[in-house]
């Protein structure tokens, strides 16, 4: 009896030990498991048991990490589809962790920081060279909580840092540095600035000129009748110099703010015509002879008569003052698919190469030498520019100093109203 009793412990020890043995390997099977899910490994596989009270935290864990996995899915696809609409910004964004590394840098930082390799996960400071952008974005972390400026030769950008917060909205988790480009604000800011103070100067000289004289007049009875009249003369000369002027700056405001232009069939010969034949007593006065060039005397154009006179009575009245005396200017029209050319010829004085590509800015004269001498305001070409791009064209001037100018107006055919 006591052998029974002896076989049959030996056996339920045994069967014990085993089990004991099982269940040890299948929890240090969920402690792996464990490990894994800590480390954002998902790849796991789990031997379960066919019974006993611990398969259900196998089970368990087995469907939390599927419920995971779906929802890194989502936040990766979340992420990916906010990256996307960052990158696409036009700023350079860069967002720092607590420790500085990047959580995210667009391209267009990168750019501007001129950033080598994949600083994302890593100190910004190990992949940042430009020393001055350094300092700035230090500036930002440790000192001002202001805007930086910062320029190179080409652009002009503000550097701004903001916190990242955490979702309670009370624990900082992190710094955004916004780079905006404000190269066009300020481009357009030194325009209007020097347009302020050129306009201030082209009206001051022909007002000195017209007080001084008038001043002459009032205060001196004794003048001769002649030395009036010639008084008299330049102040009328000088009047109709500030109507021109003061038109002029209408007419660029007229045009910069894209107001409605009447639009109508045009016969470009016959328009054309009509400019040279009001301009050649002006050619006349140089012995200059304008020269009409075209296959076709019927070329249509659907535009504004009033932007067309104006940009041909500008370029044809600047090759007549810049010609010398004897010489010919030619009009030269030629239809190319659904565009007209129209090429303005002269053998003037030309343009130099460092004034050639500025002679479209406001008030620029590239022979300053003899403006005063000759009429004008200075914001022809101009003018001329921002009409051509109204009636939807383009313009270009190739020229040689001391051997003459071409300019260049493209026009399309059938285009009621450009850009």
């Amino acid at each position: 009896m006591d052998y029974y009793i002896y076989i049959t412990a030996l056996i339920v020890i045994v069967l014990l030990v085993r089990y004991i043995n099982y269940t040890d390997k299948y929890i240090k099977q969920l402690m792996n498991i464990a490990k894994k899910i800590k480390n954002s490994n998902f790849n796991i596989r789990l031997e379960k048991p066919e019974s006993g009270k611990y398969s259900l935290i196998g089970e368990v864990m087995v469907e939390l990490v599927k419920m995971l996995q779906v929802e890194i899915l989502k936040n990766n696809e979340n992420t990916s589809n906010i990256e996307a609409v960052l990158s696409t910004v036009p700023n350079g964004l860069i967002a720092l962790d607590t420790q500085e590394n990047v959580i995210f840098i667009n391209e267009r930082a990168i750019k501007i920081c001129s950033i080598s390799g994949n600083p994302q996960g890593k100190k910004l400071v190990s992949y940042l060279k430009n020393t001055e952008i350094l300092g700035i974005i230090k500036s930002l972390m440790y000192n001002y909580k202001e805007p930086i400026r910062y320029a190179d030769s080409k652009k002009h950008y503000e550097f701004n840092m903001e916190n990242i917060m955490g979702l309670s909205g009370e624990t900082i988790i992190g710094k955004l540095i916004n780079i905006s480009d404000l190269t066009k604000i300020i481009d357009t800011e030194n325009l209007r600035r020097d347009f302020v103070s050129n306009v201030t100067h082209e009206l001051k000289t022909p007002l000195t000129s017209i007080s001084g004289f008038v001043e002459t007049l009032k205060s001196n009875e004794d003048i001769p009748r002649e030395t009036q009249q010639k008084f008299l003369d330049i102040i009328e000369a000088e009047t109709n110099r500030l109507n021109e002027l003061i038109e002029d700056i209408l007419t660029l405001s007229f045009i910069e703010q894209n107001r409605e232009i009447e639009i109508e069939r045009i016969n470009l010969v016959k328009l054309i015509e009509d400019i040279i034949f009001n301009l050649e007593n002006i050619a006349k006065l140089k012995n200059i002879k304008l020269e009409l060039i075209t296959k076709n005397n019927n070329i249509f154009i659907n535009s504004s008569k009033y932007c067309l006179t104006r940009i041909f009575i500008n370029i044809i009245d600047n090759s007549i003052n810049y010609s010398y005396e004897g010489q010919k200017v030619k009009i030269k029209l030629e239809p190319c698919e659904d565009n007209i050319r129209v090429s303005v010829i002269d053998c003037g004085r030309g343009i130099s190469e460092e004034d050639l590509p500025r002679v479209f800015e406001r008030f620029y004269r590239a022979d300053k030498s003899r403006t005063r001498k000759e009429k004008g305001t200075g914001l022809g070409l101009s003018i001329v520019k921002h009409l051509v791009k109204s009636a939807g064209g383009e313009i270009s001037i190739q020229s040689k100093l001391g051997r003459g100018t071409t300019v260049k107006v493209i026009l399309p055919l059938t285009c009621d109203k450009g850009e």
